[in-house]
């Protein structure tokens, strides 16, 4: 049986059901986000390398990822390098721009899990963002997010 949504406002209607994301576009999209952050804790890596400090190589590993997945998209309209590829962004569940708390929770909830569950989280909301219609996974029903092809609005862009 699929959900008819998340119910979560007046904006949140059919027009924003229409733009919402499938599993494809998303899993292409981490695809993208997952080469450029592992390039750059290969750097990070060769450097901590040359200095010996495993310690700091952890930490900026950190810093790297958290950074990555919620103060960019965060100061990006919802976008990644990969979902700026593929056209998709995060937005909040009302379609507003989604602010840095939806966004570290988002990704608490996604690494999290996926953590403390050897993965199997990660298939779990494969399975949700196929089967329901509002198309969230597990990190987004948390987060109240979702990932949209709608394009950027003027009064988006100049926020």
């Amino acid at each position: 049986m699929k959900n008819k949504g998340m119910g979560l406002g007046p904006r949140a209607g059919a027009y924003m059901m229409d733009q919402r994301v499938g599993f494809a576009p998303r899993l292409g999209a981490y695809l993208i986000d997952l080469i450029i952050v592992v390039l750059i804790i290969m750097l990070t890596s060769i450097l901590a390398a040359l200095h010996a400090n495993f310690i700091a190589l952890m930490f900026m590993t950190f810093i790297i990822l958290s950074a990555y997945f919620t103060v960019l998209p965060a100061v990006w309209n919802g976008y990644t390098v990969g979902k700026k590829a593929l056209g998709i962004r995060i937005v909040a569940a009302d379609g507003s721009p989604a602010g840095i708390g939806k966004l570290i929770l988002r990704a608490v909830v996604s690494s999290g899990l996926a953590h403390v569950t050897s993965g199997i989280s990660s298939i779990i909301s494969a399975f949700l963002i196929s089967g329901r219609d509002d198309k969230c996974a597990i990190h987004d029903l948390a987060a109240g997010t979702y990932v949209t092809a709608r394009k950027l609005e003027k009064a988006e862009k100049a926020a």
